[in-house]
């Protein structure tokens, strides 16, 4: 099976130093920034897996999906949705999760069964 690497959401590098847990959010592109950034929050790792799940949303949206079984697609719909929540809170509480849920719904080897709470 193909791998796929994201090197980039459109945020990195462009914060400014590190303040109590979060970067204070400088230059961003809108499109994956979570609602709380747009706000003038500090971005912290929810507001980065937020960008995760704006990312495979759209590649579930707008990418070819001739290879992906229906229920893989499914969960990964529902994955993108639990990393895309307006509530920092519900999101996946790391990239880390977030990729292993990926990789579960993929078929793919995990290295410990993810939390997959209200996705599943």
């Amino acid at each position: 099976m193909p791998k796929a690497h994201i090197i980039g959401a459109g945020i990195g590098g462009l914060a400014t130093a590190l303040r109590e847990g979060g970067e204070m959010s400088v230059g961003l592109t809108p499109h994956y920034a979570a609602p709380e950034v747009l706000a003038g929050e500090l971005l912290t790792v929810q507001g980065e897996v937020h960008s995760l799940g704006v990312i495979l949303r759209d590649l579930l949206t707008e990418g070819a999906d001739a290879d992906l079984p229906p229920s893989a697609r499914e969960t990964l719909e529902r994955i993108a949705e639990r990393a895309t929540a307006t509530d920092p809170s519900a999101r996946f509480p790391s990239s880390d999760e977030f990729s292993e849920a990926v990789r579960y719904a993929l078929g793919g080897d995990v290295v410990s069964a993810p939390d997959l709470g209200p996705v599943w």
